[in-house]
């Protein structure tokens, strides 16, 4: 299977984009347990009112950060309350809550490195009302830093953004295959 973004006669007109920085500064500390993912307080989108009920969205959201233990991170869409995994646990990838988008960030060797990972998600909500993302995360504990290397976490100089960007498309002529077996 593969993935199509746009066919010929109109569809995936882009009809808005928002977009979200994150300046560091955040931080999570302690154990979440595998298929127990918490919401990340403040690394939430935008609220989006859809322009239509067969809206397409493109979300690329990058993450950097460190930690002296494992933190990994989900993606989940929120209308009305109803939380849906937009990644890897949605029931047309791998279908289970155990998984998550983002493998481990983790302290690397050098004293002021750390990882910084964006991914893309396509996401059809089928809905006309309010929608938002946010990141849910996992952790065998230590302090996770968001745009910080752990070593220096209070050193501007080593600091990075954190960002996200959300395509609203005409959903009309889109077709998205999801592959769960590659």
């Amino acid at each position: 299977g593969g993935m199509t973004w746009a066919e010929a006669g109109g569809g995936g007109t882009v009809l808005k984009v928002f977009t979200k920085m994150f300046g560091g500064g955040h931080s999570l500390s302690g154990t979440v347990n595998n298929g127990s993912a918490t919401a990340v307080t403040g690394y939430v989108s935008p609220t989006i009112t859809p322009q239509s009920s067969s809206s397409k969205f493109v979300i690329q959201w990058t993450i950097s950060g460190d930690n002296t233990d494992h933190h990994f991170f989900q993606l989940r869409r929120n209308i009305g309350g109803s939380i849906t995994s937009v990644g890897l646990a949605k029931s047309t990838i791998a279908n289970s809550n155990q998984y998550n988008d983002w493998n481990s960030f983790f302290r690397h060797n050098a004293t002021n490195s750390y990882p910084q990972k964006t991914l893309t998600f396509f996401d059809a909500p089928a809905t006309a009302s309010n929608v938002f993302y946010q990141l849910y995360y996992e952790a065998h504990g230590g302090t996770f830093y968001f745009g910080r290397s752990s070593t220096n976490p209070s050193t501007n100089q080593y600091k990075s953004l954190n960002s996200l960007i959300i395509w609203e498309l005409d959903g009309s002529n889109i077709t998205n295959t999801d592959e769960p077996n590659y």
